[in-house]
């Protein structure tokens, strides 16, 4: 059958992917093999803001940093169980990503990964994720639903800074730091649940919330 046009296509294994498609301005659709293991190189498609779906994305096994940085128009990104890492500003600006699921295979989540994703409104990271970075979802101002890894030990600076549609939070028990402006300036966040287990909480990690 046809493909979408423009579009990369590929039905053999990818090892990784460098810089050749960054900055793609016409570029749509990707569709990558399946069942083979892809690795997302450094820029690999950042700045193609006219890309708005990954066909087979559960193939990757690793995104580099800034790989789909400001792809502006990506709709979805679907993560697959072989997952292992996701570097620092991959998904940074993506505005148009509306609702994500991280699997517990992930080991590695960079600083500002989905910052900015100003159209992410839900966001759930599953069991056996035990740390994130710095900023890794500032910015993501439509954000109501969140659920996080009940295996998490840290929610660490900026965090969720900023996301200001969110309503209410449980911090599992797990969780034994929360980091300075971790959900500052969430400024719908009006029931915010602790469990027992949360030992240190960073200046102004609450700032700018409903009082």
């Amino acid at each position: 059958s046809p493909k979408p046009h423009p579009w990369l296509y590929s039905e053999t294994s990818i090892v990784g992917l460098g810089e050749a498609f960054a900055d793609r301005k016409r570029l749509k659709y990707v569709m990558l093999p399946e069942d083979c293991g892809v690795g997302v190189s450094l820029k690999a498609f950042s700045k193609c803001n006219r890309l708005k779906r990954v066909t087979n994305s559960e193939s990757i096994t690793s995104i580099g940093a800034r790989a789909f940085f400001n792809c502006e128009s990506l709709e979805e990104m679907t993560f697959g169980k072989d997952l292992r890492r996701i570097g620092a500003e991959a998904f940074s600006g993506c505005r148009s990503l509306q609702a994500l699921h991280i699997p517990a295979s992930v080991q590695a989540i960079g600083e500002q990964a989905f910052a900015n994703c100003t159209e992410l409104a839900r966001l759930e990271i599953e069991n056996g994720i035990d740390t994130l970075s710095k900023s890794a979802f500032q910015g993501c101002i439509s954000l109501q639903e969140l659920t996080l890894s009940e295996t998490l030990t840290a929610i660490p600076a900026s965090a969720f800074e900023g996301c200001s549609a969110l309503p209410q939070l449980t911090i599992p028990g797990c969780v034994k730091k929360i980091g300075n402006y971790a959900f500052f300036s969430c400024r719908r966040l009006k029931e915010v649940t602790l469990e027992p287990g949360v030992q240190v909480i960073g200046s102004h990690a609450f700032d700018g919330t409903p009082r």
